[in-house]
């Protein structure tokens, strides 16, 4: 069945005869498929970008400009939903100067609140009660722990705090959904600019705490190390051929469906080399896992004839992405060759010497263990000892590397249940939509996302927060696609 069958409607199908061409002009023409940028967010995209690559730079950043210009560039942000999302995404690993008393999490906070009165003057938060699958899991938690996870300088409320800012964002888009996304998108990208001021000779100081493999050291951001690099990474590479996809759909944008296929072209570029560089073996094998779950995806696509339209097809995108990283490994170009061969080889003795899961092998194991010996209200409860590996003794515990490993040892299995239910929510909402072809770049966003939690133990990431609150409001409120009488339905299913 093709993509022009399906209807928009906001109100049930009733079987009777519908004017098809008029509802799939309309459905198509709905502000979710406008991913087409305003004169003032290029012009903010413009600076915030400027500005990310210029706080790399260590005189500026050790300067007294950083400070005001990180202000500066939040309180920009703020102004339009898709910046803000922006924001929201790269304010995680942005630079700011050592010492300084408030983050850029914080600061942007502080200007959302300010802006946000100046420009609407209230604070519009319809649709936050969607937020409601996160209360089993954190009055679980606050049960069994006794954590007072509701002050407001607990790490539990400071990420809800960029939930509530995610919602206003949200509002203020008055349906720009996908362009909310693709602003998040582009500011995940920004985990590249460290990597590439560096290549540009620039003095900049790359992390490279957690050491080297095979001599090579991980290779991180200014203020994040290598791995809380390549989760943005992939989240941007990805998600931006996810947004490519949504508007090779409807079809009705050829001069966005152009201009988003060469983003995704400049995504993977930028972003393979640094990716490499982190020496990390989630990255590497989150994608791979990435890779394989889009090509699944667009062959059913393609044979759902969901994308028919001629040159919006994905392919030219992947024969020149293939194209580009195999010239990149053979010419060695920004040492990527000798990077991957020696995580290769790293990652064959880290099997040998840990297991089928490499360095994650024990810390897994053991945390499944702990499971299964306190598997209703977990460790925290009674604050039970539990074995922990070896390599942690010195440590006196340890973390499972993988946030859902880590609350069924805290709290338990009702603990772990919630966590899963909380963060599938939104992805299972989408994808039981009978258009949730609709929404691939939310699906790689949270793919990637997932592969994330499943390879560290980062539950506070911000980006993840406004983004579970983005999905959870579009699946809330995009309407369905309502087939055509006797047309079927388009949902698809891999």
């Amino acid at each position: 069945m093709s993509a022009p069958a399906a209807i928009a409607s906001t109100a049930p199908y009733d079987g009777r005869a519908a004017p098809v061409e008029g509802a799939v002009a309309a459905y198509y023409g709905s502000r979710f498929w406008d991913c087409s940028l305003s004169r003032l967010e290029r012009w903010i995209l413009s600076f915030c970008i400027a500005s990310t690559m210029a706080l790399q730079v260590q005189p500026i950043l050790h300067s007294g400009i950083a400070l005001p210009l990180i202000l500066l560039m939040s309180a920009l942000c703020w102004l339009t939903p898709v910046t803000g999302f922006f924001y929201i995404a790269c304010a995680q690993f942005l630079p700011f100067p050592e010492g300084a008393a408030y983050n850029p999490a914080q600061i942007g906070v502080a200007t959302w609140i300010a802006v946000t009165f100046l420009k609407y003057r209230k604070m519009d938060l319809r649709g936050f009660g969607y937020l409601w699958p996160v209360l089993p899991w954190l009055l679980w938690y606050w049960l069994v722990s006794g954590e007072n996870i509701w002050h407001f300088n607990s790490e539990y409320f400071k990420a809800l705090t960029y939930s509530v800012i995610a919602c206003q964002q949200v509002n203020a888009a008055r349906g720009n959904y996908l362009k909310c996304l693709l602003g998040m998108c582009v500011g995940t990208l920004m985990a590249t600019t460290a990597f590439w001021a560096y290549q540009l000779g620039l003095p900049v100081d790359l992390s490279t705490w957690g050491g080297e493999r095979e001599g090579y050291a991980r290779l991180g951001g200014v203020r994040a190390d290598a791995v809380m690099i390549w989760p943005p990474l992939l989240m941007g590479c990805f998600g931006t051929m996810g947004v490519a996809l949504s508007a090779m759909v409807s079809g009705r944008f050829p001069k966005q469906i152009h201009w988003l296929k060469i983003l995704t072209v400049v995504a993977f570029f930028v972003s393979v080399p640094p990716l490499v560089a982190t020496m990390t073996h989630g990255a590497y094998a989150g994608f791979a896992l990435m890779s394989i779950f889009v090509a699944l995806v667009y062959a059913r696509m393609k044979r759902l004839r969901l994308i028919k339209k001629q040159g919006a097809g994905l392919t030219p995108i992947v024969v020149t992405l293939v194209s580009v990283l195999v010239l990149i490994y053979l010419t060695n170009a920004f040492r990527t060759r000798e990077r991957v061969d020696a995580l290769y080889h790293y990652f064959q003795y880290s099997v040998e010497e840990y297991g089928g899961a490499a360095s994650r092998t024990d810390v897994w194991e053991y945390s499944l263990k702990t499971i299964i010996k306190h598997p209703l209200v977990g460790i925290r409860f009674n604050d039970d000892p539990e074995d922990i590996p070896a390599e942690y003794f010195e440590f006196g515990g340890y973390l499972s590397h993988n946030v859902f490993l880590d609350y069924g040892r805290w709290t338990g299995i009702p603990g772990i249940s919630a966590v899963i239910f909380f963060f599938l929510y939104p992805l299972l909402r989408l994808w039981r939509r009978s258009d949730n072809w609709r929404f691939m770049g939310f699906f790689l966003f949270h793919f990637a996302l997932l592969i994330f939690w499943m390879s560290l133990s980062f539950q506070f990431y911000k980006t993840f927060w406004g983004f579970w609150m983005l999905a959870a409001l579009v699946a809330a409120r995009e309407p369905v696609a309502v087939p055509a009488r006797g047309s079927g339905h388009m949902r698809l299913q891999l």
